[in-house]
């Protein structure tokens, strides 16, 4: 009888990209392409929170010259990084 282990597939990381203009989406998205990561969009700060507290991200990649409505939310996501537990292995640009 062979002794065989099962390997268990490795999750790919995400990427979290957030931006108020789609075509900026759509470029980042291209560029990150080549990435070995499962790209996520939002069009917002509120859906880019809900995406943060749904999902483990190892990068966020974040407009911050949204306009002051879509941004509102994201500023809550960035001030996390001083509670530090949601955050810790995360980088955001």
């Amino acid at each position: 009888m062979s002794n065989t282990t099962k390997q268990t597939p490795t999750a790919r990381q995400k990427i979290l990209i957030v931006d108020d203009k789609k075509e900026n989406l759509f470029a980042l998205e291209k560029i990150l392409t080549h990435a070995d990561a499962d790209v996520v969009q939002a069009l917002d700060g509120q859906t880019a929170l809900a995406q943060v507290l749904e999902n483990d991200f190892a990068l966020i990649v974040l407009d911050v010259r949204m306009p002051r409505a879509a941004l509102a939310s994201a500023d809550y996501v960035l001030d996390l990084e001083d509670i530090g537990s949601l955050l810790k292995n995360m980088t955001t640009i």
